[in-house]
């Protein structure tokens, strides 16, 4: 008699097993996604995963598409991609002071170079060179904004 654990190992389960490669597509990001948070939101996304079944019915293991989780990294890449720009500029046009404008392009290429670290994992020259032109970018902004004093 064989116990649970030998299911999965029934040539009809085959396609369940998972071979260790070192080809993998998937870039740091989106394996975090894949180690970390889906295990721990499991049960809030249980519709994107296909349940295993026997004979006797469900099996009890799930199956996760690792292009599923480079798609989602791709897509978060993306939206704060325009969102970290966008967010900076509206934040500089409302700020009235000038310290605080400084504040606000110290703490978004802050934001920014952490998102190209961790999220893109550019090179040392990359995030270098995109945060400094993405700083240049709100200093120009700021230079060319005035201040209209409310009444």
């Amino acid at each position: 008699m064989k116990s649970l654990e030998a299911g999965p190992w029934e040539p009809e389960f085959s396609s369940d097993l998972v071979v260790l490669n070192t080809t993998d597509q998937a870039d740091p990001f989106s394996r975090y996604l894949s180690d970390r948070i889906a295990p721990w939101c499991h049960h809030y996304i249980r519709k994107y995963h296909r349940m295993t079944t026997n004979d006797k019915g469900w099996c009890g293991f799930s199956e996760y598409s690792n292009e599923s989780f480079v798609t989602i990294g791709n897509a978060i890449c993306m939206i704060l991609s325009s969102v970290i720009p966008t967010a900076s500029i509206f934040a500089l046009y409302f700020v009235q002071s000038m310290i605080a404008r400084l504040l606000v392009i110290t703490v978004m290429s802050c934001l920014f170079s952490l998102i190209m670290t961790v999220i893109v994992q550019g090179n040392r020259v990359e995030v270098f060179a995109t945060t400094t032109a993405f700083a240049a970018v709100l200093v120009v902004f700021v230079g060319g904004v005035t201040i209209i004093p409310s009444s």
